[in-house]
């Protein structure tokens, strides 16, 4: 099957055809091979719809590619600068020199000024009308036009909601005492308590913090404050929706409030749902047909803001009824999301949104933790540091160093890891004992491919823990869901445990067989069982790559960062080490970890 580039350019006599040649410093960046055929191909695919083979603005267009496939929204030039900058962008090997470098700016300066109209769209004025061309220009910053659309989108109804009285109305003067009386006797932190008050009058209330700071919780006193506060008419009419990006998100989010209401009469009946469930959305994001674009609910909570991608916040923003709440909950350092932008983020930059945010650690066992990752998230690489060497909560495994042997490296993290996983299936053990097993500890990295990347360990792993013993015994084995099934209710992102019985099998990967069967969390707090055979795709989960891990929580982590882990920035470390609820070890280099607290990853956006 071709891949996109060799479509693009693909002659109409079926032959695949060679660059054109005609872009000397691109031709020699591709033969460097910091610049990809599929970004090449796109630029010369634009700019022959226009009978133009200009270098600068093909090199313009090659960034901007870049630069989406990266996770920005757009690309800014200005002032004789261009952000992101070409040299983090296209010399992530270090394969360009400083001339080549100075070349390629000074290129990409001059493409923006030579872009063709027929190519692009200059907007003058905010707008979320439809633009035909495939390039767009506001003012200094150029995007593709699927891009400029979908935030535009996103932009729109967040004003909108942010600038909307709220339909449900209540006595604000006894809101005021029943805030006054949970701060009182300690159930509202005031911080907790200032986000409560924040939200009575407005359509838009996000708050934001970290692992610990009682998110959830907030959310769910500010629900009960204003289901108290309802007339009996309003509680007869009013519906609540919750929701989350992922499917284990949505579990977290079901038991934390599921205990929290349970003792109000209407309230048992809440199912927290992933977004794509709630806003009837398929697994390619597109809207069910027979769907409506507006949701019934009166109060929507949706958790993990952080990893919606604006188009998906578009979808989500857009929903809002007219003077319904909407309450969004997440933490905005963590990574962003695997698709576009990072529009919570945005969201929290923007005066509207008025974010409320949480930063009193309420756990205990998370101080150190909490320390660690508020140095890492100021780019305190001292402090960091001087936690890791204290070597407590957080620690050290000076395992991995730069040009070091992996399969030495691997040989000492099997040692390590193999008393924290189970092999053998327990009859004795309960369902929920099964999963909590290991739900204590989990080895994170930022990689999916490499010698240490999280594909390779979780082959290497279930090679010596599962498959050595499954000829003669039952086994269990973590499993991550890579797909989903709106009809078994089963999600991409959820984490279970699969029981494979004895018999001879062979591989790195084994196949479920009639009689292997699954065990996931349910909503209810619960465990239920699959049948294996139909289950949807999954990966094995001893090792998950950290973005995977957001929404997930564990005992203890260990947390891998091999060379490249650097280019992810200072949120991927953050992430991790808010996976840990009570200890976290890292396996790292000082120039690794230096280098990565150094380095904020933002996505630029128009906000």
């Amino acid at each position: 099957m071709l891949g996109l580039a060799q479509k693009l350019f693909k002659e109409k006599n079926g032959q695949v055809k060679q660059p054109v040649k005609q872009w000397p410093l691109l031709d020699q960046f591709m033969i460097k091979e910091a610049l990809s055929h599929v970004d090449y191909a796109l630029a010369d695919h634009l700019l022959r719809r226009v009978d133009c083979l200009d270098e600068a603005v093909a090199a313009l267009i090659c960034h901007m590619s870049l630069a989406m496939r990266e996770g920005h929204l757009c690309v800014k030039v200005e002032n004789g600068q261009v952000l992101p900058d070409p040299e983090v962008l296209w010399n992530k090997e270090s394969l360009l020199t400083e001339k080549e470098l100075s070349q390629l700016n000074t290129l990409i300066l001059l493409g923006a000024q030579r872009v063709p109209d027929q190519l692009m769209s200059a907007i003058e004025v905010e707008s979320h009308a439809f633009v035909g061309k495939p390039l767009c220009r506001f003012h200094n910053l150029f995007y593709f036009q699927r891009y400029w659309l979908a935030e535009s989108h996103a932009i729109h109804h967040f004003a909108r909601i942010a600038e909307t009285t709220p339909s449900l109305k209540w006595n604000v003067e006894q809101m005021n005492r029943s805030v006054a009386d949970l701060t009182h006797t300690k159930k509202l932190l005031p911080e907790q308590a200032e986000a409560v008050m924040c939200s009575l009058d407005r359509c838009l209330t996000i708050v934001c913090g970290g692992p610990g700071t009682g998110k959830t919780y907030t959310a769910g006193q500010m629900i009960r404050l204003f289901w108290d506060a309802m007339t009996p008419g309003q509680k007869g009419t009013c519906s609540i929706a919750l929701a989350a990006p992922t499917g284990k998100a949505a579990a977290n989010l079901q038991q934390s409030l599921g205990n929290a209401f349970k003792d109000l009469f209407g309230f048992k009946a809440l199912t927290a749902k992933t977004l794509h469930a709630l806003l009837g959305l398929n697994g390619k994001g597109k809207r069910k047909e027979g769907v409506s674009k507006l949701l019934t609910a009166d109060i929507i909570l949706v958790d993990e803001c952080s990893m919606i991608d604006v188009q998906l916040m578009g979808k989500l923003l857009e929903s809002v009824k007219l003077g319904a709440r909407l309450i969004l909950l997440g933490d905005p350092y963590q990574l962003p999301p695997v698709e576009m932008g990072s529009f919570f983020a945005d969201m929290i930059k923007d005066t509207k949104g008025s974010p409320a945010f949480l930063k009193t650690c309420l756990r205990a066992e998370l101080k150190e933790l909490a320390d660690f990752a508020e140095a890492i998230n100021t780019g305190n690489q001292e402090k960091a540091f001087e936690i890791l060497s204290q070597g407590s909560g957080v620690s050290r495994l000076p395992w991995m160093t730069v040009g070091s042997d992996t399969t030495g490296v691997f040989d000492k993290m099997l040692k390590h890891v193999t008393p924290f996983f189970p092999v053998l299936f327990n009859p004795a053990f309960s369902m929920k004992q099964q999963l909590e097993q290991f739900n204590r500890f989990r080895v994170l990295s930022p990689l999916k491919k490499g010698q240490m990347g999280v594909d390779r360990l979780n082959q290497e792993f279930f090679r010596h823990f599962a498959a050595a013993h499954i000829k003669h015994h039952d086994v269990v084995v973590p499993i991550m869901l890579t797909s989903s099934d709106g009809r078994l209710e089963m999600f991409n992102g959820e984490v279970g445990v699969l029981v494979l019985r004895a018999g001879n099998r062979e591989g790195s990967f084994v196949y479920p067989r009639e009689g292997d069967y699954a065990i996931f969390s349910s909503k209810d707090g619960s465990c239920r069982t699959m049948p294996a055979l139909l289950l949807p795709k999954y990966e094995y989960a001893y090792c998950m790559t950290v973005h995977k891990s957001q929404g997930s929580e564990f005992e203890q982590v260990l947390l891998l960062m091999p060379e490249g882990s650097q280019c992810f920035g200072r949120e991927v470390l953050y992430t991790a080490v808010t996976r840990a609820r009570k200890k976290l070890e890292i396996c790292s280099s000082d120039a690794i970890l230096n280098k990565t607290i150094a380095f904020r990853k933002e996505r630029l956006s128009r906000i």
